[in-house]
């Protein structure tokens, strides 16, 4: 018996025309070792099938005696040992989702009847790869395409999930950077501000649209995390005023939202995402995408628990892990840097640093780990992380984000940092809430979450002044 413990079936291709030859039955593969007895035993099977026609060889059961079954068994146990990979782990989870995500296609037939969609539900229900399999699919069609949103990052994913090219018939860009194009500047001022982002620009775009309307005209707008248009009405009209003829009715148009994520907007405005759309798209069809494809279940139910949540999840289709979930753990402001440390080393046995990210409520200058960067340090675990953590002056490989950067995007594990009294002042001076900051966070981890607080968690969720929003998914 050859035992290929790292391939499957379909990536074994011979070569050798006469040096390498077994029988099919003689051989077992990666799938083989979540059944290791019966794998052995099909070999046993089979050879005595094989054997049993020759006339030469005699088989003589008799003569396999329990003495022999015992060395062949410490001889069996004795020279090898089956481990499982860590990179092997991810890469199974990796194709696990993938496949899951594919069954999510069938809700895009709801675009033969209903031209204008929206796909609401929550985090790791498959939004993103819908948008992009509906422009794919919009592609195919020969309609010219935009895909867009207003995350940075979220886009460069959009990018990388749609292999985008320098087609001009199906664009794939930011919103910023689109706005930027139709008003003719390289970049946005040193000083932009709100102001600059949500009125100035998209007002100064809309003028170069009508100037050059058929630098527009696409027949197609996919609009992913659409909740961060929501109090941006400028934004919004330059957006859809890219229709084909500037006219909505001629234009394919499919939006993409979670109304739990809305952590971009003035919680007091308390403005629905579906609702801003459905007033100025009034034909505009709801679809509830209910079928958990990202988060590990017993994360997924963890993080409920702890943020006192219910999500309207169907069903789950990513199997439950018990060697991932959600921890919290306590500390002080003076050994935060300590306990992150500690906490990032552990994961690293079992994760590569291009799986973990470290995500805070703040941006680089307030963060733990980015204001290592903006001064000097000489404490062991500041040293430490600010090696390990990516930067220009740094070689690490941990990444590390603000929760608004990551949004909508998603990572193996994800370790999220300052949360204490100062995100709680931050959340409330926003009127938005902690356990929405929380659940952003957490959700985009795919198999482990640690949250590291400088308070109770508890006591934040009960203090925060907001109440968290109602679900409607």
């Amino acid at each position: 018996m050859v035992w290929f413990t790292s391939l499957r079936r379909h990536q074994f291709e011979p070569e050798s025309g006469g040096d390498f030859q077994f029988h099919e039955w003689e051989l077992a593969w990666k799938q083989d070792l979540l059944t290791a007895p019966k794998a052995v035993e099909r070999v046993i099977d089979e050879y005595l099938k094989f054997r049993s026609r020759s006339e030469i060889i005699q088989l003589g059961p008799e003569k396999f005696t329990l003495d022999i079954l015992d060395k062949i068994n410490e001889s069996f146990f004795a020279n090898f040992e089956v481990k499982v990979d860590p990179a092997d782990l991810s890469k199974d989870r990796a194709e696990e989702r993938s496949a899951l995500l594919a069954e999510q296609a069938k809700i895009l037939g709801a675009l033969e009847d209903n031209p204008h969609i929206y796909i609401e539900g929550s985090a790791g229900s498959g939004k993103s790869f819908l948008i992009a399999e509906a422009a794919l699919r919009a592609k195919t069609a020969g309609k010219r395409t935009l895909v867009t949103c207003w995350s940075l990052m979220m886009a460069e994913e959009l990018q990388r999930m749609l292999r985008s090219s320098s087609d001009i018939n199906f664009v794939v860009k930011d919103i910023n950077s689109v706005m930027l194009e139709f008003a003719g500047l390289k970049e946005n001022p040193l000083d932009a501000d709100s102001q600059w982002y949500e009125h100035s620009l998209p007002k100064a775009a809309l003028k170069g649209l009508e100037r050059q309307p058929f630098l527009g005209n696409f027949s197609s707008i996919m609009i992913d995390e659409f909740r961060d248009l929501v109090g941006k009405p400028d934004v919004l009209v330059f957006v859809l005023s890219l229709s084909k003829n500037m006219k909505l009715a001629d234009t394919q148009i499919v939006l993409a939202g979670d109304e739990r994520q809305q952590i971009l907007v003035d919680g007091s405005r308390e403005l629905g995402a579906f609702q801003t759309a459905k007033t100025v798209i009034s034909d505009l069809v709801k679809y509830k995408a209910k079928a958990n494809t990202r988060m590990n279940p017993k994360l997924h139910r963890e993080t409920c628990e702890l943020l006192g949540i219910k999500l309207d999840i169907s069903e789950h289709r990513i199997k439950s892990d018990n060697a991932g979930g959600l921890t919290v753990l306590k500390t002080s402001p003076k050994k935060q840097a300590k306990i992150l440390k500690e906490t990032l080393k552990g994961l690293l046995i079992s994760y590569g640093p291009h799986e973990i990210r470290t995500l805070s409520p703040f941006g680089s200058n307030r963060s733990l780990i980015g204001g290592l960067f903006l001064k000097d340090v000489k404490q062991n675990d500041q040293v430490w992380l600010r090696a390990n953590a990516r930067h220009d002056d740094s070689n690490g490989e941990i990444r590390w984000r603000s929760i608004p950067k990551f949004k909508g995007l998603e990572s193996e594990v994800v370790v999220i940092t300052d949360i204490g009294l100062d995100a709680a002042e931050f959340f409330n001076e926003k009127n938005q809430s902690i356990t929405d900051w929380l659940y952003a966070g957490c959700s985009r981890a795919r198999h482990r979450c640690v949250v590291i607080s400088t308070e109770p968690i508890e006591e934040l969720l009960a203090q925060q002044t907001k109440s968290p929003a109602p679900i409607a998914i």
